[in-house]
């Protein structure tokens, strides 16, 4: 039985400003290195998930990609309604407690500065296998993924 997950959004990058001069030709290159370094740790993160998954579904049919998928995505609009509806009780029952404690600060200070983030028209356009922890014991298992 898988309990908890971990959902890693992807986004956009943030932005900066330079300074005058010259310093512009020495960043591009270094995010371009940068970027580079980071795809080829994701690619070989995302290959070792797979690896785990393809041994792990041999003894436990939970591990299945339909089974997966479908975790995710009732947990990702479970998410995005209780988030909208401050909801941080029911958020209890997929999140692990850390990351539990961290929602409920972010919740409060939306709620403090009484603005609220209501979500529409929210979607879930792909899942990638980002990390597989399969336990001999089933209640521990869990695994990563990148939205």
């Amino acid at each position: 039985m898988i309990q908890h997950i971990l959902l890693v959004a992807r986004g956009g990058g943030g932005g900066s400003s330079g300074g005058g001069g010259g310093g512009g030709i020495l960043l591009i290159p270094l995010v371009i290195v940068r970027g580079g370094v980071s795809w080829g740790i994701r690619k070989k993160r995302i290959m070792r998930a797979e690896a785990a998954q393809r041994r792990a579904v041999i003894t436990d049919s939970t591990w299945s990609d339909e089974t997966i998928e479908n975790r995710v995505t009732e947990v990702f609009y479970a998410f995005q309604q209780d988030w909208s509806e401050f909801n941080i009780e029911k958020m209890k029952s997929y999140m692990t407690a850390r990351y539990h404690d961290h929602v409920t600060v972010m919740l409060a200070a939306l709620k403090q500065m009484y603005r609220r983030n209501q979500m529409s028209s929210v979607g879930l356009k792909s899942v990638t296998l980002f990390g597989v922890h399969d336990h001999q014991n089933d209640e521990l298992d869990r695994f990563n993924v990148e939205i």
